[in-house]
């Protein structure tokens, strides 16, 4: 990653940190589906991590052949996680693992403000890729999304949450 970006990306992270208070852990309980396993430690226990924030899942669709399914849980958190390298998230259902996303773009994201102009907002994208799946994360100062685009299927599934303030 050029020196610059990098700079970037800290300033970035510096002011996701900047006025957050302490935060509490959320018990774990058993997951329902093993395809989004993730954990959820206390954020001083991630070594080599910065804390970037806690979000809340606030929709979770599954587009498949031009119809939306919505399948949005209940009070479902996420804890992010970044070395400037690599996003490490973690689910408040699921124990004893998480999902590593590498960066690849931290030059900002481009989005639709409430006028309908196109603008950038300081941010990253990742992606995580395996055997069982392909994952796209894209991040800005309050907002996450994925999408994951799973094998030998044409559906796609976006999770969508907000920083929790």
């Amino acid at each position: 990653m050029p020196h610059h970006h990098k700079r970037a990306f800290r300033s970035f992270i510096t002011c996701w940190v900047i006025g957050l208070t302490s935060l509490h852990t959320i018990p774990a309980a058993k997951a329902q589906s093993p395809s989004i396993a993730l954990v959820v430690p206390e954020h001083e226990q991630v070594e080599n991590f910065d804390f970037i924030g806690e979000f809340k899942v606030v929709k979770m669709v599954k587009v498949l052949q031009g119809s939306v399914i919505d399948s949005t849980p209940a009070e479902v958190k996420l804890r992010v996680f970044s070395n400037n390298q690599e996003i490490k998230i973690y689910h408040s259902l699921v124990d004893d693992s998480y999902q590593l996303f590498s960066i690849y773009r931290d030059d900002g994201i481009t989005a639709i403000d409430t006028d309908g102009n196109l603008s950038l907002q300081p941010g990253f994208q990742a992606r995580m890729n395996s055997i069982k799946t392909s994952k796209h994360l894209s991040l800005t100062g309050s907002t996450l999304v994925i999408t994951e685009f799973p094998p030998i299927t044409n559906a796609v599934f976006i999770t969508t949450a907000t920083l929790i303030q």
